[in-house]
């Protein structure tokens, strides 16, 4: 059984869909999404979720990656299904509630 490579940017990808779907500055903004969802929102969320709250950080932080337009990625692209799944898969990876803002 082949070993599939689960510390991707996007994470489990067995198929490589992101590869062969996404562009390189598509992939780019995911894998820093997930390194600034590692940094300064992952460490937040445990205390979020006791306290039934969302800091305003997260936000905040999402909001000035301007992922709807990242830079570098064209519009068609970033209005397709498949980076914007990508997308949210990447930031239910680092908690559903984020996923959903």
């Amino acid at each position: 059984m082949p070993i599939i490579d689960s510390e991707t940017t996007i994470g489990l990808d067995p198929y490589g869909l992101a590869s062969m779907h996404l562009s390189q500055a598509a992939r780019d903004t995911l894998d820093n999404l997930r390194a600034v969802l590692a940094e300064e929102v992952g460490p937040l969320m445990p205390r979020a979720w006791e306290s039934a709250s969302m800091p305003p950080s997260v936000r905040e932080t999402l909001a000035s990656l301007d992922l709807m337009r990242p830079e570098g990625v064209e519009e068609v692209e970033a209005d397709s299904s498949m980076f914007s799944g990508f997308r949210n898969y990447v930031l239910a990876r680092t908690d559903v509630s984020v996923a959903t803002m």
